[in-house]
């Protein structure tokens, strides 16, 4: 995950997906949630996931480069970033401990499970594009430092984790 200012510049090096580091977790389910979780076996998995959530040691840990943060991007949208100059990224790269509705392929709204564990604010989040959509044109810095025509479609795909997680 990497985080950008509004000109599309990280704000401190990428956390990648084996970094170690851990948060404390913030949500607590109570209630007939709490019922309901340790009655399928999900309260520690619930517990563990926030622990991992990078969003979250971030927020617990750097909170002056969560509050600079503009965008908060898997890599994927980071490249569709410098390519298009669009903070746009693809509904099939979105995996990992982010508040991503993956039934309904979509951010999760306020109140669902993955916007408790992970709350990233919705305007920190990228734009979403169908895969196989265009999700933005080769920009003229872009093209200039890449050799890639300017206006060249850039076409929304997906990465191997979140289209199998998609596909499941």
């Amino acid at each position: 995950m990497i985080n950008v200012d509004s000109e599309g510049r990280p704000l401190r090096s990428a956390i990648l997906w084996l970094d170690q580091r851990k948060a404390r977790p913030i949500y607590t389910p109570r209630g007939l949630a709490a019922l309901a979780y340790r009655a399928v076996g999900m309260s520690e998995a619930i517990r563990k996931a926030q622990k991992d959530g990078k969003c979250n040691y971030i927020r617990q840990n750097e909170p002056e480069i969560w509050r600079k943060t503009y965008k908060y991007l898997q890599v994927s949208g980071f490249l569709n970033f410098r390519l298009t100059h669009r903070f746009t990224d693809s509904l099939a790269s979105q995996i990992g401990h982010i508040p991503f509705n993956y039934k309904k392929t979509r951010w999760s709204y306020p109140g669902e499970l993955n916007s408790l564990l992970f709350p990233v604010e919705k305007e920190k989040l990228p734009e979403l594009a169908a895969q196989g959509s265009v999700l933005g044109k080769v920009c003229a810095k872009a093209a200039a430092e890449t050799g890639i025509r300017a206006g060249c479609p850039v076409i929304a795909c997906g990465s191997d984790k979140g289209c199998e997680t998609i596909g499941i």
